[in-house]
């Protein structure tokens, strides 16, 4: 798998040039920053259920070395026990540079059962592999709209 660097300030020798790394829709974003409100210290969380559906875990987990924030957002389930991911995503949020301060990069996904692990970008150095983290962008597009729908954050307009 090639790793791209396309953070600034990280590793500025031999940063390819590179399409811009993929981010989150529009919808998709204004459902995260839903989320993501008034998250702003690492260790902040909150568990969204308002629904029948699986509640939505959000936790600021920690920012980069640049200051960007990186918020982890899960469905879980216990099985003999255990809390197991169905699924765990980690984004970066934008604050300037590589896009528009607020877009969201997908960082790593994880699940359970069966075990998936895949870290589509490394935060501390910029490393990130394209065709994955736009994959994992194509997920997260839907996952945000069954989020908004299934935890009926409806006053999220599709637009704007």
């Amino acid at each position: 798998m090639r790793m791209t660097r396309c953070i600034p300030g990280l590793n500025r020798t031999a940063t390819p040039a590179v399409s811009p790394m993929p981010t989150l829709n529009r919808a998709a974003t204004k459902t995260l920053d839903a989320l993501t409100e008034g998250l702003t210290s690492p260790g902040d969380s909150r568990k969204v259920d308002t629904s029948s559906f699986m509640a939505v875990h959000v936790e600021m987990i920690g920012t980069t070395p640049a200051g960007a924030p990186l918020f982890s957002v899960a469905h879980y389930f216990v099985q003999n026990g255990d809390m197991c991911q169905d699924p765990e995503m980690v984004f970066m949020q934008s604050t300037v540079g590589i896009a528009a301060a607020g877009d969201y990069f997908p960082v790593m996904f994880q699940q359970a059962i069966p075990p998936v692990y895949q870290e589509a970008m490394n935060p501390r150095t910029g490393e990130h592999q394209p065709r994955l983290m736009a994959q994992l962008a194509s997920f997260a597009n839907t996952w945000m709209k069954n989020i908004k729908d299934q935890q009926e954050l409806g006053h999220l307009s599709e637009t704007a």
